[in-house]
């Protein structure tokens, strides 16, 4: 009950430092995907259900307070979670740098892949006609800095891991 409530605890900190502080950052940084960074973080090197339950609330989330531009976020999100964590579990090894980031780009570009549906789904039901350069370009930047997030995650969280290993 513990190790639930003190990741639910992480999780709502992650969230909030996400949507409140970094995406008013005046520069590119404002796009890093950092919630998604830390729940593949979780699920690949941790082995850790928690990740795939922070991909899918931070969906709900964007939903419950109307911060995505599509439709129901939160379907793309219980994608990328399913995608990460059977990617995690069946393709790339939980100890390495690259196991994690090609995790994180298996899921992102399943999150993009159901993101992609419900735009085209949403403009054929008669919504406005989405800009597909744009939105591709911006996926590709955002692909990019997760990586980079992804990269730093990974160097930083190494000398704490003992720390949350066991008691989370």
């Amino acid at each position: 009950m513990m190790r639930v409530l003190i990741s639910g605890f992480f999780f709502l900190a992650v969230v909030l430092f996400e949507t409140s502080f970094l995406s008013s950052v005046p520069s590119v940084l404002a796009m890093t995907p950092l919630v998604f960074a830390l729940s593949v973080y979780l699920i690949q090197h941790q082995n850790r259900l928690d990740g795939v339950f922070w991909l899918i609330g931070y969906g709900i989330f964007l939903e419950a307070f109307h911060l995505s531009v599509i439709p129901l976020p939160f379907l793309p999100y219980a994608f990328a979670a399913t995608a990460s964590f059977i990617s995690a579990r069946q393709v790339f090894s939980n100890r390495s740098l690259y196991g994690i980031a090609g995790c994180a780009l298996t899921g992102w570009a399943t999150a993009a892949f159901g993101e992609a549906l419900i735009k085209m789904g949403a403009s054929l039901a008669g919504h406005s006609v989405p800009n597909w350069g744009m939105w591709l370009q911006t996926i590709s930047l955002r692909a990019l800095l997760l990586i980079g997030a992804i990269y730093i995650i990974f160097y930083v969280a190494r000398p704490f891991q003992h720390v949350w290993g066991s008691r989370l």
